[in-house]
């Protein structure tokens, strides 16, 4: 279902988790329900603060939670964007070796993120 939210009820520019509801009573009245990318963002490095996780947590069980207005694929958008601002790295689906960007499928010159991948913060 929010899939369908997502590709209908998201305005130019929006970014994932971000729903504009526009209320058909009232013209140009907007109700803006934000699910912020950097509180997404935020949520996923604390909860890989208590260890690496496999992708599928965040793709398949929180997108369960009530209140979260994430899809699967902004969960798998966020973790990618953290990849890529060297937060996090993607280990193979043994949990133990890593595989970055370059050593993973690509779909439309994208990388892709399987849901039997782990993550884990980089260490500093």
């Amino acid at each position: 279902m929010k899939e369908v939210m997502e590709s209908i009820g998201r305005g130019q520019g929006a970014m994932p988790g971000e729903f504009h509801l526009l209320q058909a009573s009232v013209d140009d009245g907007d109700l803006f329900i934000e699910a912020s990318v950097h509180f997404a963002k935020r949520s996923i490095l604390k909860e890989l603060e208590n260890g690496q996780r496999q992708v599928s947590l965040f793709r398949n069980d929180w997108v369960l939670r009530p209140d979260d207005l994430f899809t699967s694929s902004s969960y798998r958008r966020c973790l990618l964007e953290l990849e890529s601002e060297h937060k996090l790295e993607v280990l193979a689906e043994d949990g133990v070796t890593p595989l970055p960007t370059p050593k993973r499928r690509k779909y439309r010159d994208e990388p892709t993120l399987s849901e039997s991948l782990w993550v884990r913060l980089v260490a500093d």
